[in-house]
């Protein structure tokens, strides 16, 4: 191999850095081998940067801050949220057993009213145990649902409307209104008790008095007699207007005869 420079002079190695042959006069040994004497600096190819650990370590570093980070994150929002949700939870359930204690109180009530005014009614002979006992309901013409007329329907509307309207002053009550032992429910509350107007779909929210309520829970209120010692039926369902309700009953017992209940319902919000 000859000298790059010296072309007719035998070269003793190759530069370090461009790889030419060179010959004694071109060469120059340092510690990391023969070079060109500086000639091939400048040609020399830039070095290669190695990535090693320790230049790839401050990069992981960070990566697995971030990482953390947003976990803790995802965590915290799923521990709000259960919180959020078991708050939720807890007020409904206080909310419902609040309901349901004003609901009894309110039902035992008015039980002892309605009996107070048919008893008064017997001594005063306005009106017998066996009227308050009729049960020969006697169907209302052109009534969808069917209505009736009993003996003591008339009395009722006449003596206890304005003493139950009393009740819906709590904005929680919906109504508040006594049944017969097969939930016939002879007087309703002003605000159901409004004319006939012929739409079936108004007339069912606007006039539901002298209807026989006898569904599962119209009749569980209408026959329940105390007898289990709770004093006040508590029942939650579902109205057929699809509101969600309480309903608290408590027996009425007249000369020791059961006659029905008075019912108060109260919206579940």
């Amino acid at each position: 191999m000859k000298c790059f420079k010296h072309s007719d002079v035998e070269a003793v190695g190759l530069c370090e850095i461009c790889q030419k042959g060179l010959c004694k006069e071109c060469a120059a040994l340092t510690s990391s081998g023969i070079t060109c004497r500086g000639q091939c600096s400048e040609q020399a190819p830039p070095p290669v940067e190695e990535t090693s650990s320790e230049a790839r370590e401050p990069r992981k570093r960070k990566w697995f801050f971030w990482f953390g980070l947003l976990s803790l994150l995802v965590v915290l929002v799923f521990v709000l949220l259960g919180v959020k949700k078991g708050h939720e939870e807890f007020h409904a359930e206080e909310v419902k057993a609040n309901t349901m204690e004003v609901g009894r109180e309110l039902a035992a009530r008015g039980a002892q009213e309605i009996l107070r005014v048919m008893v008064e009614s017997i001594a005063s002979g306005r009106m017998t145990p066996e009227d308050f006992f009729d049960e020969d309901y006697e169907a209302i013409p052109n009534s969808d649902p069917p209505k009736f007329h009993t003996r003591f329907d008339a009395f009722f509307d006449a003596k206890i409307q304005e003493t139950i309207d009393t009740y819906l002053q709590n904005d929680r009550v919906v109504f508040a209104a006594p049944v017969d032992r097969n939930g016939y429910l002879p007087t309703h509350n002003t605000r159901f008790s409004q004319p006939l107007t012929g739409d079936a779909v108004k007339d069912r929210l606007s006039n539901r008095t002298k209807r026989i309520f006898n569904d599962t829970t119209g009749l569980a209120a209408a026959r329940y007699d105390g007898a289990d010692g709770q004093g006040v039926l508590m029942q939650v369902y579902q109205r057929d207007t699809g509101m969600l309700m309480v309903d608290c009953s408590a027996p009425i017992t007249l000369d020791g005869r059961h006659w029905g209940a008075f019912r108060v319902g109260m919206e579940l919000r």
